[in-house]
């Protein structure tokens, strides 16, 4: 009995069902929303959104069905969805983060094993295209990527080409230093150990003379792999050599000395070419006095004033005519050395009243 009851309802159900769909066989759109607001629906129409308006709702439903139990719904979003898309019995749908484009919701239906009966019209709307999301902007970005790749690349390969150019330099003048000081010297000595095997009564000068001219190659071997070490590019590690050189050579000539730095040399640094041509002309001004100016007293100065050093070196010695031209290569080592560090050099001197030597010049900052 209970079987035949239950028969008969399915079947007036279905019956009801089928009736229904006979007269509205299409399901239908019950509201859409985007970003949470219910919009109005007109078929046909082409709803237009922002680029912030991306996140869109439907609920849909079968008119005049209450119970979706016997139901099959199917939906597909076109231009996000590639296929249909299977929901059976629920009825809403959420799609977020829409890029800009046309779109196009679509909506059918099955009962059973029965054919799809799909929705009149399709909803339809347009999301604008965020302008960082659109073709323009990223070809400028891509292009602007491969512009910055390329500056990266360019300014990469002329840091290399210095730093190249700049150890090439660094290698010339070494060789430069090596074949102009002790290049000479060794030949100096080569001749004098000739001349002292050819003139045995002079033997005790010339060897004299070799004694002082290696110990001058090693005082200039060790001053050009000091310069060299990027250690040494403290302003007041360069100063403290050159007052221990200083009172080392004017003791020998019971010279006195006065030297003076300023404390505003301790955060300053100087670069390999600075502080070999720096110290070299320190010591040329040095040997100068010693061997030139028959004085008994020198005073050196070193101070700073922003990025610029000065150095002045005088003596109370007899000092000399600077309108006239020498033929000796002191002068014109200071004027050259001067020159290769972007530096002013000053000879200030008269007879009688002892000479002075001004140095200026700007340190760059940046040690080695």
């Amino acid at each position: 009995m209970i079987r035949h009851l239950l028969l008969l309802t399915s079947v007036l159900l279905a019956g009801k069902i089928q009736s229904l769909l006979a007269q509205t066989p299409r399901p239908v759109v019950t509201s859409f929303k985007v970003m949470g607001k219910e919009m109005k629906i007109t078929a046909g129409n082409i709803v237009h959104f922002s680029p912030g308006e991306n996140s869109v709702a439907f609920d849909y439903a079968l008119p005049g069905v209450n119970n979706s139990s016997g139901l099959l719904f199917a939906y597909k979003l076109e231009g996000f969805d590639e296929d249909w898309i299977q929901a059976g019995n629920r009825q809403y749908v959420n799609y977020t983060n829409l890029y800009g484009g046309d779109y196009s919701f679509r909506l059918k239906v099955a009962i059973g094993e029965g054919g799809w009966y799909e929705m009149g019209t399709p909803v339809k709307f347009h999301i604008s295209t965020a302008f960082y999301n659109s073709a323009w902007f990223l070809a400028i970005v891509a292009f602007a990527i491969v512009l910055v790749a390329g500056f990266i690349i360019y300014f990469a390969y002329r840091t290399q080409l210095h730093r190249l150019l700049a150890m090439q330099k660094v290698r010339n003048s070494i060789a430069s230093d090596l074949h102009d000081d002790i290049g000479s010297s060794l030949s100096s000595i080569m001749l004098m150990s000739e001349m002292a095997g050819r003139q045995p009564e002079l033997a005790a000068s010339y060897h004299s003379q070799i004694s002082e001219d290696a110990k001058t190659i090693i005082e200039n071997m060790n001053d050009i792999v000091w310069a060299i070490n990027p250690d040494n590019d403290s302003l007041s590690q360069i100063v403290v050599r050159m007052q221990s050189f200083a009172a080392n050579l004017l003791e020998k000539k019971s010279i006195a000395l006065q030297f003076e730095s300023a404390p505003e040399i301790e955060n300053l640094k100087l670069g390999m070419k600075e502080r070999r041509n720096f110290y070299l002309i320190f010591k040329e001004a040095i040997h100068n006095a010693v061997k030139y100016s028959s004085c008994n007293q020198l005073k050196t100065s070193i101070s700073a004033s922003g990025n610029m050093i000065t150095c002045v070196v005088s003596d109370n010695g007899k000092g000399f005519d600077t309108s006239k031209s020498y033929t000796g290569n002191g002068l014109r080592n200071l004027d050259k050395r001067a020159r290769e560090m972007n530096g002013n050099l000053q000879i200030i001197s008269t007879t009688g009243k002892g000479t002075m030597i001004i140095l200026s010049f700007k340190t760059t900052h940046t040690g080695s």
